[in-house]
């Protein structure tokens, strides 16, 4: 690894790991980047908790992870965890918080994000 300094370091190294199918080394990289804020390894780890791939699947530790990788700024984060929301994936079924953040994650340039976002949803709730 380059620099431990640099938090994007740590999801390069993991993701080297996973092209060689080495997941205890991804595992441990995006837990480091996690550690250190990186939120791409906090998105990354998180993904890896929702699915239950080489960790006990645990949807609770995947929104946390999303949850902390989403405050950051991360688009992809914020889509996840609305579809956890919208889902009751992890959480409490909360369709005007999917909502929200379907919407957050489009404005944060995750573009795939626009096609869950519900515009009679959004038209209501914005005259409320």
């Amino acid at each position: 690894m380059k620099d431990k300094n640099n938090k994007l370091d740590y999801f390069v190294e993991g993701t080297k790991h996973m092209l060689k199918d080495n997941y205890k080394q991804v595992f441990y990289y995006y837990k480091q980047g996690d550690e250190a804020g990186c939120n791409n390894c906090q998105l990354a780890l998180g993904v890896m908790y929702f699915k239950g791939h080489t960790v006990e699947q645990d949807y609770k530790k995947a929104v946390e992870l999303w949850e902390k990788s989403a405050e950051q700024g991360n688009g992809e984060a914020t889509y996840r965890l609305a579809q956890a929301y919208d889902n009751g994936w992890g959480v409490k079924r909360d369709y005007e918080k999917g909502q929200q953040l379907f919407k957050k994650a489009y404005e944060q340039g995750y573009e795939f994000a626009k096609y869950w976002i519900d515009e009679n949803f959004n038209d209501n709730y914005s005259k409320k």
